[in-house]
């Protein structure tokens, strides 16, 4: 790693972006916090390894610096951090180290975080000298969520060769984030041109009913059926789209449903780590862009023809040179990764398993559809009051049209067909628009 991971750098345009919205709105909008499970637990091995995966990782050493300059910088400060906080937790019964751990980590997550001062990746770790319970509290503008699981692939591997008796064994260089902002730098981008986007801020919270609720959060899982992943695969191979395609024209149809628009509009998430900078699928930092995406949901379109438009639309907001604001209440985000995934040492067998991600965000409605396995939908109720059952039937809805999507002939079909498909069970239609948004 060069002598420059030490001093200053330049934020990127996305990271700007982030501060701007934290210092307007407060910096928890943007926080996140990982929890795991670590088993075994040696406390003196785990600090370890922690030192070493922040030594080969400088975002993990990030600081960030505003005040009284002309521009926002990042920096990254050699040296060991700080100790891991660790809470012993002995008898009681099973369950009792979960239930302070949560209790702990949810007092530390309710924490404001003060990006200036503090190293803005935090650790925390609740054991019974057997397990521990570890969480790690940090923020969107320093890490994605690909970022979160290379720190625990490569703090497991660091632990495992502590614990197997290794110290000595170097591990491989880290890719460098600023690698990235340096071929940012060199590769500014082309002044995109003027495109007049309708702002659909408020309509779906609208139509669902919603009051604003500030730092109200609700989250709601949907798990998908068994074999519906398989039949969405089908669907986008006799389509020749992708399976992000179907998903992403899944939740059109049901935004159409629910707010009668056409075109509909909400925010799509890339992951944006460019094939030109070497190392960048394995260096933790924020790469992912929300970019607005516009799409018509024409009924009498046929099937085969919008999703190619899906697609195709996809492709341009995940290309696009320049980032626009968005102005839309929805965000779908397309996860490969399962919910669920463990990291586990070749050497020694321990294991640190990925259990959940409280996360904090400014867009009032935010659907993970995470389409590994196991399958299943996130939906993120941030900020707003909606009625009872307002989400759910929402998460539903999206069930029902992506069932609908993987059920109908592309080549002998419309857009309204599908909407008829998902309708029978029922699920709103373009035909019921006007009835679905008042609902």
């Amino acid at each position: 790693m060069s002598d420059e991971s030490h001093g200053t750098m330049p934020l990127t345009p996305e990271q700007r972006a982030i501060l701007f919205e934290s210092l307007n709105d407060g910096m928890s909008i943007y926080a996140l916090q990982v929890r795991c499970l670590v088993q075994p637990f040696q406390p003196g091995a785990f600090q370890e390894a922690w030192a070493r995966t922040v030594a080969r990782h400088e975002m993990l050493r990030a600081r960030f610096r505003w005040t009284g300059q002309p521009a926002p910088t990042q920096e990254f400060p050699a040296g060991a951090p700080a100790p891991v906080p660790m809470v012993s937790v002995r008898g009681g019964a099973p369950d009792r180290l979960r239930t302070v751990a949560t209790r702990l980590f949810d007092e530390q997550f309710e924490r404001e975080i003060d990006l200036e001062r503090d190293r803005a990746v935090t650790p925390y770790a609740v054991h019974d000298g057997e397990s521990a319970y570890v969480c790690w509290t940090s923020h969107h503008i320093v890490m994605d969520g690909v970022s979160s699981r290379i720190m625990l692939r490569d703090l497991t591997e660091e632990y495992d060769r502590l614990l197997a008796g290794e110290p000595d064994v170097v591990s491989a260089p880290a890719g460098s984030f600023l690698a990235y902002v340096r071929w940012r730098q060199a590769n500014p981008p082309a002044a995109a041109p003027a495109e007049t986007m309708p702002d659909r801020t408020g309509r779906l919270v609208g139509a669902l009913g919603g009051t604003r609720a500030p730092g109200q959060q609700r989250r709601i899982i949907r798990p998908f059926a068994a074999d519906l992943m398989d039949r969405v695969r089908a669907a986008a191979r006799r389509s020749g789209v992708t399976v992000a395609t179907l998903v992403h024209g899944a939740w059109a149809l049901t935004v159409a449903g629910r707010t009668g628009e056409d075109p509909v509009r909400f925010g799509v998430v890339g992951y944006g780590r460019p094939h030109q900078v070497a190392g960048s699928a394995d260096t933790i930092g924020n790469f992912v862009a929300t970019t607005p995406l516009l799409l018509p949901v024409t009924p009498e379109a046929p099937l085969d023809r919008w999703l190619g438009d899906v697609q195709a639309g996809l492709a341009r907001a995940w290309t696009a040179e320049q980032r626009r604001a968005l102005d839309a209440d929805s965000i779908l985000v397309v996860s490969h990764f399962p919910p669920i995934e463990q990291f586990t040492g070749s050497r020694t067998g321990c294991r640190i398993e990925f259990l959940d991600v409280v996360d904090h965000a400014p867009h009032p409605i935010v659907a993970a559809a995470m389409i590994g396995d196991p399958a299943l939908l996130l939906l993120h109720v941030n900020g707003v009051r909606l009625p009872a059952g307002r989400a759910e039937s929402l998460a539903d809805d999206f069930l029902r049209c992506l069932g609908a999507l993987a059920e109908v002939d592309p080549a002998d079909a419309d857009v309204a067909t599908v909407c008829r498909a998902a309708g029978s069970h029922p699920a709103p239609t373009l035909e019921g628009l006007a009835t679905n948004a008042t609902a």
